[in-house]
């Protein structure tokens, strides 16, 4: 299980890591001086007979809300920890929102430093704190009140983080391997190491791996899955990676690490826009956005696709970038610093032409919905009626298996359009070459003395875009 803590600055987040698991997860010297963290912290909690639960302390100040943002990707609980004496405060509330947007599935609410307070100020904290959680998706989640200093209220907390361990599920994905890089380092006799939260997928010593977005290739050396040696690592699991092939400087954070298969690269990611409870603004049309994505913070430039309260907006980046349909991501006003929306990945390799047409918009309303087994059979039923197999591949991150399965449940045929495998439904690809057919010989009975038509001529059965 992984744990990120979250909230206001000097609330004690990184005190009540190292009371958890005995480990001051602020490493920087910078750190020690100011008394503030600044950067991802982790530590494990060593379980008898079980799975060390996995600790990602971040940093409250509004200053390093991007290594926050980095630091709560793909976790499985999440501690919003709030001090009695001041109560929520602006950090809490964002923080809050990120953990809600990005889809943290379970939070624990801590009411720290109740050894400072009395009584009644811990009850009248309580209800702030309830208050504030009333307003979101994590109305009903447990208020615990305690000390790290005194230890009053710590062994409730162990008791509540051995119990959602327990109960927290396998993660089942049929998802290739992927990794978001939160840090990357080098170690003397391992080379270079890079870590990060095991997002789908497993990874296995000896296997080769691909950087993205640059495309190059290594092959893990070794690996640690939470804090222990091992041979493989599977979705769920904090990782580190020895890499061979890599040196200093070619790995950093927001990099993403996975294995062989076809990966999304573009300039371009389309993407559903979803407005935030505290009512941010997205950008108007060209405005420029900062982007919250996987470990990654980009720069981008936001067009939305429809003009009356947009749903589907596209991202123009300075350089290729790799994302996924259904990442999640936030979206910064760069001017405010403010968040003004969140949203997810509908099509990481969009076209670049026609991004607001009818069509157009009509299959990313496909994507806006469903799994991947839906999309599969919504898109083969659109207007165009026909998939291009490696650009889902590719959009889903799927493997060759689950793609033959598929396609093996579902009368299709097949045929190769530009170099790339397209697929059709059977009755269809029947239907269009039975009107070509048809289309020809009607053809030569007006024009007996030609050679045959040009496709322009025939109204193009097999149409749209087919060659």
């Amino acid at each position: 299980m992984i744990v990120a803590t979250a909230g206001h600055v000097d609330h004690g987040k990184t005190t009540l890591v190292r009371v958890l698991t005995g480990v001051d997860t602020d490493r920087l010297p910078e750190e020690k001086r100011r008394g503030m963290s600044i950067d991802l912290g982790f530590a494990y909690l060593r379980r008898a007979g079980g799975e060390a639960v996995a600790f990602v302390d971040v940093p409250g100040h509004e200053r390093f809300v991007r290594n926050m943002t980095a630091g709560v990707q793909g976790i499985d609980l999440a501690l919003l920890v709030v001090a009695a004496d001041d109560g929520p405060m602006p950090q809490t509330r964002e923080h809050l929102e990120i953990l809600e947007q990005l889809g943290a599935p379970r939070l624990i609410a801590v009411l720290s430093k109740i050894d400072r307070v009395s009584p009644e100020r811990t009850i009248e904290a309580i209800a702030e704190l309830r208050s504030v959680l009333a307003e979101g998706r994590f109305g009903e989640a447990e208020i615990l009140p305690l000390s790290s200093l005194t230890g009053e209220g710590m062994e409730a907390l162990r008791a509540r983080l051995a119990a959602c361990t327990e109960d927290s599920p396998p993660r089942h994905s049929t998802q290739r391997f992927r990794l978001h890089v939160d840090r990357a380092f080098i170690i003397d006799g391992h080379g270079l190491v890079a870590t990060g939260t095991v997002i789908s997928g497993t990874v296995a010593m000896g296997d080769e791996v691909q950087l993205l977005p640059s495309g190059r290739t290594a092959r893990v050396r070794s690996l640690r899955a939470n804090d222990g040696e091992a041979a493989r690592a599977a979705a769920g699991q904090r990782c580190a990676l020895a890499l061979h092939g890599f040196s200093r400087g070619d790995v950093a954070r927001g990099d993403v690490l996975a294995d062989l298969g076809p990966a999304p690269r573009s300039h371009y990611i389309d993407v559903l826009l979803e407005p935030l409870r505290g009512g941010g603004r997205v950008a108007a049309r060209g405005g420029q956005v900062g982007v919250h994505l996987g470990t990654a913070h980009l720069a981008a430039r936001l067009t939305p696709l429809e003009r009356d309260a947009p749903r589907f907006a596209r991202l123009s980046f300075t350089r290729e970038i790799s994302a996924w349909r259904g990442d999640r991501l936030l979206l910064r006003d760069p001017g405010s610093g403010r968040l003004a929306a969140a949203g997810a990945v509908l099509d990481p390799m969009p076209p670049q032409r026609g991004a607001a047409s009818t069509q157009r918009l009509a299959t990313l309303a496909v994507l806006a919905e469903g799994s991947a087994e839906q999309c599969f059979d919504a898109l083969l039923g659109a207007q165009s009626g026909m998939l291009d197999v490696d650009w889902f591949a590719a959009c889903f991150h799927l493997p060759p298996a689950e793609l033959r399965r598929l396609e093996g449940v579902r009368p299709l045929a097949a045929f190769a359009q530009r170099g790339a495998r397209h697929l059709m439904p059977e009755a269809a690809w029947r239907a269009r070459c039975d009107a070509l057919e048809r289309a020809v010989a009607d053809w030569h009975v007006e024009n007996p003395d030609s050679i045959g038509p040009r496709p322009a001529q025939l109204d193009a059965p097999l149409a749209p875009a087919i060659d």
